[in-house]
């Protein structure tokens, strides 16, 4: 478990990680807050369709957490 390293730097290391394993990862940066998003195909409930989602990984906190973009965890999560 990583124990040292803020957002930024935990952030930059997931994205040279996830580079290196050929995960698809975008590094994101607001002021001294950084995270990464991954996009995941989901089937829709209603039809067959797959759609992408984006998610937040939480690097600080709760460790591998994924967090839909647009919930209140993951705006939090990037306010710092």
């Amino acid at each position: 478990l990583l124990r040292y390293g803020l957002f930024m730097e935990r952030a930059l290391l997931f994205k040279v990680l996830a580079d290196r394993l050929a995960i698809l990862a975008e590094l994101y940066r607001n002021h001294d807050i950084g995270w990464c998003e991954v996009p995941l195909f989901q089937k829709t409930a209603s039809s067959d369709m797959w759609v992408i989602e984006k998610y937040i990984i939480d690097l600080m906190y709760d460790i591998g957490k994924f967090m839909k973009r647009d919930n209140w965890d993951a705006l939090a999560y990037v306010k710092g």
